[in-house]
């Protein structure tokens, strides 16, 4: 399910398991959710915490400051960084005043500008922390790359060609965002 699909998906998912468990969430990509206030992390969290195990993988945990990680850490592990995010942030992150103007009026505003404590930020994420490095991970073989044509018939090919034309306008209820998403479709479709 896309991220952004989330909020409109959980309530019939939520419906559906009652008051079961889900199994396990997969958060891909789950940077996408580095955000403390957006409603789709809220959302993930929310199945989190209905799910068994989760697990979050990325290539980018940090995007823009230390705060990124808060959220995505909360959804695998509540309260192992911290109770909430004011307080993780006064723990972990390194604030100077900013400069800005706003209607005209100059104010200054505190700006996360880096990170206090990794070594303590560290030892606490590494019960549930893994990296693997490039270096780690050197003897893979290189990237293989198959093309394989197909014979679509006439009606999954209006469908294909439709997708890969309008993307998530093709589809009613389903939200999708970017090319990746969109050639995966396409990859379903064939």
């Amino acid at each position: 399910i896309n991220y952004e699909a989330l909020p409109n998906i959980w309530p019939k998912i939520k419906r559906a398991i009652r008051a079961d468990q889900l199994d396990a969430l997969v958060g891909d990509e789950s940077h996408r959710i580095k955000s403390d206030k957006a409603q789709v992390g809220n959302v993930f969290r929310e199945m989190a915490l209905a799910s068994r195990l989760c697990f979050c993988t990325t290539g980018t945990p940090i995007g823009n400051d230390v705060g990124d990680l808060f959220p995505q850490v909360q959804s695998v592990a509540p309260g192992l960084l911290a109770d909430n995010y004011s307080t993780y942030m006064s723990r972990y992150a390194v604030y100077q005043n900013k400069e800005v103007y706003i209607r005209g009026n100059k104010r200054m505003i505190p700006t996360v500008t880096g990170a206090r404590d990794m070594h303590d930020l560290m030892g606490r994420l590494s019960p549930i922390w893994f990296r693997a490095t490039k270096s780690a991970v050197l003897d893979l073989p290189p990237k293989q790359y198959n093309e394989i044509l197909l014979d679509l018939p006439s009606n999954v090919r209006a469908l294909y060609e439709e997708v890969k034309e309008f993307g998530e306008a093709a589809f009613d209820e389903l939200s999708l965002s970017g090319a990746l998403v969109r050639d995966l479709r396409l990859s379903q479709i064939c």
